[in-house]
Parts: structure tokens; C-alpha cells; sequence
């Protein structure tokens, strides 16, 4: 990154009890040099956490460029659910877009400059609900754009703008009146997909889960807004581990994933439109088995739906039975 770059998008870092994730986290925000920044902090539950908490805090003081800080710093554990939603319902009082990050989301360099173009590209777009820079499609780049448009908000790293925060709501109270209609089925179109979220929006009707993200996809999609995904990962979650809150597995397949930066300018679909077909291969993968490298019956029914419009109608109908069965295989 260019050493006279600042980030003039505001970024917004939420913190708690892990000064070493936080360091690595900060000093990637340090390289962006960003002009505004925000810092949130949960407060700690016991004295054991308090050392540790207070440490976290005292490295994002650290700051040796020009830059306005706010510090967010709760004085009780509101837990992860309520620190994380209240804090951004603070960033958004204040500013009208910001790039989110925790205290376990790695970025690239590349990740800020992406989520800043993005953020301004589509900010009066309100079909376009938040920008990721996780990628949870591993074999998008078949094609030559740069992201692709999904139905579901990747938080590990992302931006969005006030316009789409304000309609939060922890407790989803909004899924009672839709709960029992054909809203989700209709937006979805995918049984398997429907089945999945319902059963989450269930659980987390009335914010009695220590959760925030599901409630964040439940806004973007009672929006009928789509998410920016990039075709290559810019942040790694290195925070799996015991004291995490809920990636405790340092096994896990989704952890310490490879970051990458794009080689060159941004190319942008031509159209915006949902890839309905690569969201169903990321809630198989991604959400029911993890992030994983594509088999290659994968990668053939990737491309076979690339494909689709330009086959021939009577080669289509002998294609379409053997896609439907690599779908559900």
C-alpha cells in the first residue's frame, strides 16, 4: 500500500480479552492509516479479565498517524450479541459507512481500498446491502469478475452504510409476522436454504442467543438486499481457540485461512443480479461443512450453471438432470 494512502472511510474495531489477535488486527489498520477510527471494547466479567481487556484496550492507543478516535468502552459484559449490535448502532448515529473488523478478522492491505471503492460505487444503490471480504467460493475466479452478489452478509470483515444498519433489529421481532408466509421461500428459492434459516431466525427471535450476524442477515434479507462477495479471501479469522466465544475449535477448517489481495484494478459484474447457484454451493460447503477446496463434481456443476445460457436448449435438457443431481449430492 502506498505509504502517503489514508483510508478515508471510517473503521470501526471491536475488541475484548485477546491483546495478541488485537496487535496483529491494529497493526493491519496502522498500514491503512484510516482518518476516522472507532474502537469498542466489552467490559470484562471476572478479575482474571481484566488484565487482559485492559491490555487489548492500551494497544489500540497506539497511534502514530493523523486520525480522530472515538473509544466505545463499556464498563459491564454485555456479551458478544449486545457489545457487538449496540456498537454498531453507536458507529451508525455517527457516520453514514464504516468498515467493520474484530478483534480476529486478519485483513489484506487490499481488503480496506476494496471495501472504500465498493462502499462509494454503490452507495446510493440500496439493492446492495454490505460488502464482505471473506470469500466463501473458493472456485469464483472461472469467471473474470472481481465479486460476485449474495444473498447472505459474510461478517468477517465487511463494510455497509447507515441506510442498511438502521433497520436492525436484535430481537428480529419482524420474523413473527413472516415466520408462517412464503417470504423466505420466495426470496430464496432453495427448500434446503429456507429450512436452514428458519431454523436459525427461530433461534434467535427475541435475542435470547449471545448473537448478532443472524439477525444482521436477517435485515439485509427483509431488505431483499444482496452482499458484495470478492472472488479471492482477504481476511483470515485467527481467533479460533479456547478463548474464543464461539470459534473454540482451533482444528476448524475455517480457521487461519489464506488471505489474497487482488493483482490489479477491480473488474465489476455488468449487471447486478444474485448467483443463486453459487449461494447454495456456499450454505452446503460454508455452512453446514465448512469452508473446503471444491471436489470436482463441484467444479463440474459450478460450470455447467456458468454455462447454462449458452448451451444449446436440446443439449440443456440431457444437462439439467445430471446439474440437479451434483446439486444434491
Amino acid at each position: 500500500m502506498n505509504p502517503e494512502f489514508h483510508l478515508e472511510t471510517p473503521v470501526a474495531l471491536f475488541i475484548f480479552r485477546r491483546p495478541e489477535c488485537t496487535r496483529r488486527v491494529f497493526d493491519a489498520i496502522r498500514v491503512a492509516r484510516p482518518t476516522t477510527l472507532i474502537v469498542t471494547a466489552d467490559g470484562w466479567r471476572n478479575k482474571e479479565e481484566r488484565e487482559v481487556c485492559l491490555a487489548a484496550r492500551a494497544i489500540t492507543e497506539d497511534i502514530d498517524w493523523d486520525c480522530s478516535v472515538t473509544r466505545q468502552y463499556s464498563d459491564i459484559n454485555l456479551g458478544c450479541g449486545r457489545r457487538m449490535s449496540s456498537g454498531l448502532n453507536a458507529v451508525f448515529d455517527r457516520h453514514d459507512r464504516a468498515i467493520i473488523l474484530e478483534d480476529d478478522c486478519l485483513p489484506t492491505a487490499g481488503f480496506f481500498g476494496f471495501c472504500e471503492e465498493l462502499l462509494e460505487k454503490y452507495s446510493a444503490d440500496t439493492r446492495i446491502s454490505a460488502i464482505s471480504g471473506t470469500s466463501v467460493y473458493p472456485y469464483q475466479k472461472a469467471n473474470s469478475r472481481s465479486y460476485e452478489f449474495s444473498r447472505y452478509t459474510w461478517s468477517w470483515g465487511w463494510a455497509t452504510w447507515r441506510r442498511s444498519w438502521q433497520s436492525y433489529d436484535y430481537e428480529i421481532r419482524a420474523w413473527q409476522s413472516l415466520r408462517d408466509t412464503d417470504w423466505l421461500r420466495d426470496l430464496l428459492r432453495d427448500g434446503s436454504a429456507c429450512t436452514f434459516w428458519r431454523n436459525i431466525f427461530d433461534r434467535m427471535l427475541g435475542g435470547k442467543d449471545d448473537i448478532w450476524d443472524y439477525q444482521w442477515t436477517f435485515n439485509c434479507l427483509r431488505q431483499d438486499g444482496l452482499s458484495v462477495v470478492p472472488s479471492v479471501n482477504m481476511v483470515s479469522n485467527i481467533g479460533f481457540g479456547p478463548d474464543a466465544t464461539h470459534t473454540t475449535d482451533v482444528k476448524h477448517r475455517d480457521a487461519f485461512r489464506n488471505r489474497q489481495d487482488y493483482s490489479g484494478p477491480l473488474v465489476h459484474p455488468q449487471r447486478i443480479e444474485w448467483n443463486a447457484s453459487v449461494d447454495a454451493r456456499a450454505l452446503r460447503s460454508a455452512l453446514h461443512f465448512g469452508f473446503e477446496a471444491p471436489s470436482l463434481l463441484e467444479l463440474l456443476e459450478y460450470n455447467l450453471l456458468q454455462l447454462r445460457g449458452r448451451i444449446p436448449k436440446p443439449l440443456r435438457r440431457v444437462l439439467r438432470p445430471i446439474s440437479r443431481a451434483l446439486t444434491w449430492h
